[in-house]
């Protein structure tokens, strides 16, 4: 997640790449969709209750700092290895 926070519809993009977020999502369905709907990122934001906070422009942040250098030091690394 950038300083700038994500929007919801960023949410819906990031998580409508990773292929098994949209097969848990839609796991009992027959539909051939390929984005998490946004009622789903919308009931997982009320599940992150505590954990991220809505600031200026509908923009979400992780709560706390610990949350970032976690979320950081899991994903940061993969992501430079695709942008090499």
């Amino acid at each position: 997640m950038t300083s700038n926070g994500l929007s919801l519809t960023q949410w819906e993009d990031i998580l409508s790449l990773d292929e098994d977020v949209v097969n848990a999502v839609f796991q009992y369905s027959e539909m051939n969709i390929r984005r998490v709907p946004t009622h789903v990122i919308v009931r997982l934001m009320e599940e992150l209750k505590g954990l991220l906070v809505e600031r200026t422009g509908g923009r979400f942040y992780w709560y706390h700092r610990q949350l970032v250098e976690t979320a950081q030091s899991m994903y940061a690394p993969s992501l430079k290895r695709q942008e090499s």
